[in-house]
Parts: C-alpha cells; structure tokens; sequence
C-alpha cells in the first residue's frame, strides 16, 4: 500500500509562532506478506514506513514500524 497526505494550515501561526502557514506532506508505505504454514494457520509479516516533512520542526518525524501476526481459525 502506498499512501500519500498534504495538510495545510488554513490560518496563519496555527501550530507555530515562527511559521507562517504550516505545511504537511506525509507518506506511508506498507508491506505485507500472507503466508500459512498449516491448514489453519496464518502468519502475516508486516512492514510500514511513515515519513512526515514539515515546516514546522516540532511536526517533522521517520517511523519504520514491524509487526508480525499469527492466526489460528477454528472451523
């Protein structure tokens, strides 16, 4: 998955004292595999990047984020 957000501040020195109208621009990348190892089990490896640039200092931030869930279905 591949997502992309802008945000802008619609009035001046919103979120800063220094910065006029702030800016936003956040994307997102996923990744996930699907995989059984048996009949009802399901493991699903994840990776996700969220990258957001700001000119506001305070709101810029990388978070690369890893999960991994495990699944048993009863029938």
């Amino acid at each position: 998955m591949w997502m992309t957000r802008q945000r802008n501040d619609s009035k001046p020195y919103a979120r800063s004292a220094t910065v006029m109208y702030g800016r936003d621009d956040m994307r997102v990348m996923m990744l996930g595999v699907n995989w059984r190892p048996r009949k009802n089990w399901v493991v699903k490896p994840q990776f996700m990047l969220v990258r957001n640039i700001s000119a506001v200092a305070g709101y810029a931030f990388e978070k690369n984020e890893y999960s991994v869930s495990i699944k048993r279905e009863f029938r």
